[in-house]
């Protein structure tokens, strides 16, 4: 039996009075990189409207990271604009988890794309079957279906079919199994990632599927894994064309879901259950549409979770989240956290979602008036299916037993590895599963589309709904 260590905080309102050791030096050492000389110049925390549920939303204001990057480069053009797609936002029920949520989201993404000059110099760069015969071991291009071959036949598409011949650089993961190392496609993987050849093919882009921060190492590798599952699902039900079934709220049990009772009526939130491909883990939405709005009128967040009930809070938080962003930005416009998170979700009627460059604007896509009705067939007159139903049939095991049960075997990268002391930073990745991606380029190429896909149907055109 291990000692448990806590921290009692009797002086500063935005911790709590009871901290575990772990989670408590996570925190400090993110904190020692906020200032307004440092990477992180600060966090702004912003509490709710009283009409909307009591929740802390937090924004982190980073650097100058155009000019960190191209400073790195050794480039004096200032060609690398980051900051028009890193976006690190958070939120809690408390103020210390808005604050750590917040920093945790910028640590992963900024990490992540840092993370480049850090494995650079690791980057093996050839065909698979050149590098198979030197002796390493690569994952096979035949398992990873990136593009149709539609959207191969698109005019001026901006990727090039992946196969054995085709020259890439190669990244380093390990099996979570064995710990052996496998070799991956470095620009599916890596947050940022320059060609080191110019033999290169351009096969893919990366996303933050599956990067966490996180104060323990195992706990991030199982909230990058269940994040993955959940994209994976919400992707075949949309692309496939499978309406979600709307959840009844019957028999609820958690405390936390009874307290927001009201507050879910009254704005008429609906829950949805995308499960197509798993029963295990209940991959859950909630949405509303505000009708007397013409722009950010659209607002949804989605959760994932062994327990339906903890599914639901956790999709509830994040449609808070959604709203309280959106809110913030029309009540009080000229507040700096409004004018950046603005910068980043507006999106205008006549704008082409295939230039869209973070996940966030396709929700402001569909909350613009000319596009509200577009959801209507997936999200109107939908199957229902009651919650207590759901409790009845739950497994309740972890996601690692779960893949392990499964014979899947996930790969991990380590980001930024011994940089950090409580900081534990990574991206795992699964080629049985449909990988996250941006809304305006989505990758369609994955089996699993054609499996679920019925007869005589063509996949889904418009852009995903969700963030």
């Amino acid at each position: 039996m291990g000692l448990n260590i806590n921290v009692i905080n009797k002086r500063k309102i935005c911790e709590p009075q009871i901290t575990q050791i772990d989670d408590y030096l996570n925190y400090k050492e993110m904190m020692s990189f906020v200032g307004y000389f440092n990477l992180i110049k600060k966090v702004d925390i912003v509490l709710a409207p009283s009409s909307e549920l009591p929740l802390f939303i937090g924004n982190c204001e980073f650097a100058n990271l155009t000019y960190l990057f191209n400073y790195l480069l050794r480039r004096t053009s200032m060609s690398i604009r980051l900051e028009e797609s890193i976006f690190a936002g958070g939120k809690g029920f408390s103020y210390y988890k808005a604050i750590c949520s917040s920093l945790g989201e910028a640590f992963e993404r900024l990490m992540g794309c840092l993370d480049y000059f850090n494995q650079r110099e690791n980057v093996l760069v050839g065909t698979y079957n050149k590098l198979i015969k030197e002796g390493y071991k690569l994952i096979d291009p035949a398992k990873i279906n990136i593009f149709s071959d539609e959207q191969f036949n698109e005019k001026d598409f901006l990727f090039d079919k992946f196969d054995r011949n085709s020259i890439v650089g190669w990244i380093k993961m390990l099996d979570m199994d064995t710990h052996e190392g496998i070799y991956v496609p470095a620009s599916l993987i890596m947050m940022y990632y320059e060609r080191q050849d110019s033999k290169e093919r351009r096969i893919a882009y990366a996303t933050s599927g599956g990067l966490t921060s996180h104060f323990n190492e195992l706990y991030g590798y199982e909230h990058g894994l269940l994040e993955i599952i959940e994209r994976h699902e919400i992707n075949l039900s949309w692309y496939c064309k499978i309406p979600p079934k709307e959840i009844v709220l019957n028999e609820i049990e958690d405390k936390r879901l009874l307290q927001y009772k009201d507050y879910i009526k009254e704005k008429n939130i609906r829950f949805y259950r995308h499960n197509i491909d798993q029963e295990v883990f209940h991959v859950v939405t909630a949405v509303s549409f505000d009708k007397d709005m013409e722009k950010y009128s659209f607002n949804t967040g989605g959760g994932i979770s062994g327990d339906i009930e903890s599914a639901i809070l956790s999709a509830l938080e994040e449609y808070a989240q959604s709203v309280n962003n959106t809110r913030k930005v029309l009540y009080a416009p000229k507040w700096l956290t409004s004018i950046y998170v603005n910068r980043v979700l507006d999106v205008q009627e006549e704008e082409d979602p295939r230039k869209f460059k973070v996940f966030y604007q396709a929700v402001s896509y569909y909350g613009l008036k000319r596009h509200k009705e577009k959801l209507s067939w997936y999200l109107e007159n939908n199957e229902k299916i009651y919650l207590s139903e759901i409790k009845k049939n739950q497994e309740r095991i972890s996601v690692t037993d779960y893949l392990k049960k499964e014979k899947i075997r996930p790969l991990c990268l380590k980001i930024m590895p011994g940089r950090f002391n409580h900081i534990f930073i990574s991206k795992v990745f699964m080629v049985e599963f449909v990988p996250a991606f941006i809304a305006g380029i989505p990758m369609l190429g994955h089996e699993k589309y054609k499996e679920y896909l019925k007869e005589g149907e063509e996949i889904n055109k418009d852009i995903l709904p969700y963030p």
